[in-house]
């Protein structure tokens, strides 16, 4: 199950809405609905979406999508923790120099949004060992 580009950018943006419809993704994105629904179609097919309809006044029904549980991997939880715990091995194993070494590496880590959940937390990690 690798999932990137596009299709992952989806799983975000369902993971923000909770359950979103393909009009509103094909909005969000900036693609064409032919393409938003080819996504869909292999997300669905990966077991990392489903759907559910939703009848309108007028028209169609639309499918209105939704996570699964195996989708939930690609969202990190109590990824502070996580990262504390690494800090400290780090620490342990390697002492300050090494993470104060690993730590000029995070320009390019820094921008991606699951990072940016402990960023905060290691900043001052890094400040105490100043």
């Amino acid at each position: 199950m690798n999932v990137s580009g596009t299709r992952r950018e989806i799983l975000g943006e369902i993971k923000k809405a909770g359950e979103i419809s393909i009009p509103e993704l094909t909005k969000k994105l900036n693609i064409v609905t032919n393409a938003v629904r080819g996504h869909m179609v292999l997300l669905e097919k990966e077991n990392l979406v489903v759907f559910r309809w939703l009848r309108q006044k007028r028209g169609r029904p639309l499918k209105i999508y939704k996570l699964t549980e195996n989708a939930e991997v690609y969202f990190t939880k109590k990824y502070d923790y996580l990262l504390n715990e690494i800090i400290k091995e780090i620490l342990q194993l390697e002492g300050t120099e090494k993470l104060r070494f690993l730590s000029y590496g995070w320009g390019e880590w820094g921008s991606r949004p699951i990072v940016l959940e402990g960023a905060e937390k290691f900043q001052q990690i890094l400040a105490s060992l100043s």
